[in-house]
């Protein structure tokens, strides 16, 4: 198409819709129709050409639709596209089985026995205990006081972390000509053997890459990229350190290596009142690397954020974190020990909140699926 559907581009092709549509003679249907051009039940009497032009061209209501709907809306078809909660299939897997379980878990009463009569299906006894659920997902908040919804805030936790060995050949990523510490030897001491990987800003990392893994299979990666703050050379905008964080973790999934991606920081993160954030443009590492465990979990290790001072109490406690034995992906190492980051509930605004009032001429960009929705 040459033009734009739902905005007056459409305008340019309406004779053309009328004319071709002009024979449709539209007929009552005996199944609910809800129209996403109306927003809600609509005669199908109406569905003329002059419908289907609105539908082109007008705004396509579907929230307003679905919430007019009883009960569950479900899409049948072979690929979810508009009900992304329940759908039958999805492309290149799934069938009726899977699609049966899905309504049922989600509430929805399903009558089983014309699926399965053919298996000639047996009924046992249920535990004679109750299900047990635990949730994975946050719970939503009671209200606050004020009316407004109770706020999440992130926490560190201190932990305790024995002395742990680590094993292995592990890669160590630095920065040239940019400030940095020095963490072979606190590596080697707690049993690892390194390689040592130099990086300067636009380097090609996959020829090197592949002469480190060639020399046998490494047991984790640790890069303190990040502590390259200064301007990139090509984008000023973005530290050094970040881009060839970011292409570090590229190039390690392109040339195979699935050994755990450690990223180390310093002062990149406040665990409290009397423990600043000095270096911002390191923050930035915390929020990559929590994109790259959510979308390459299979080969992250974790973010650290270590102090200045790496002494033999805090090489111990490093050595502990990158062992990855508590599973835990974001942690703090500080001279009074180790802190984990968490997600808690965090205490109800006493001051009420005035809502946001935009004024003048609002952009909102991107696509209206899940995420714009």
């Amino acid at each position: 198409m040459d033009y734009a559907s739902h905005s007056p581009h459409v305008e340019a092709v309406r004779d053309e819709i009328l004319t071709a549509l002009a024979d449709l003679t539209p007929r009552a249907s005996r199944v609910p129709f809800h129209s996403t051009v109306t927003g809600g039940l609509f005669d199908t009497a109406g569905l003329n050409a002059g419908y289907w032009y609105r539908n082109l061209r007008e705004t396509v209501r579907f929230a307003d639709t679905v919430a007019a709907l009883p009960g569950v809306l479900i899409e049948v078809s072979p690929h979810p596209v508009l009900g992304l909660a329940l759908h039958t299939l999805r492309r290149d897997q799934g069938d009726l089985d899977a699609a049966l379980a899905r309504a049922w878990t989600a509430g929805v009463p399903v009558d089983w026995a014309p699926r399965y009569a053919p298996h000639q299906p047996v009924r046992v006894e249920l535990p004679t205990y109750p299900f047990q659920r635990r949730r994975h997902w946050l719970e939503t908040p009671a209200a606050a006081p004020t009316g407004g919804p109770a706020q999440y805030r992130i926490a560190w936790h201190p932990t305790s972390t024995p002395d742990a060995a680590l094993r292995g050949t592990w890669l160590l990523v630095t920065p040239t000509d940019a400030p940095h510490p020095d963490l072979a030897p606190t590596l080697t001491r707690h049993g690892a053997t390194i390689r040592h990987l130099a990086v300067a800003a636009g380097d090609d990392f996959a020829g090197p890459l592949r002469e480190a893994v060639a020399a046998g299979p490494l047991a984790g990666v640790l890069s303190v990229l990040g502590y390259d703050e200064r301007p990139h050379p090509a984008h000023p905008d973005v530290p050094t350190g970040l881009a060839a964080t970011l292409a570090l973790a590229q190039t390690l999934g392109d040339t195979g290596i699935d050994a755990p991606l450690w990223l180390a920081t310093r002062s990149a993160v406040s665990t409290g009142p009397g423990d600043p954030l000095d270096a911002p443009a390191q923050s930035l590492i915390w929020g990559l690397g929590r994109v790259i465990g959510l979308e390459h979990g299979d080969r992250w290790g974790g973010l650290v954020d270590l102090p200045d001072e790496i002494d033999a109490p805090a090489g111990a406690r490093l050595a502990a974190v990158l062992t990855g034995r508590d599973a835990e992906d974001q942690v703090a190492i500080r001279p009074h020990g180790v802190l984990l980051r968490r997600l808690v509930p965090a205490p109800p605004d006493p001051a009420p909140r005035t809502p946001w009032q935009p004024s003048g001429t609002v952009l909102v960009t991107g696509g209206t699926g899940a995420l714009g929705g």
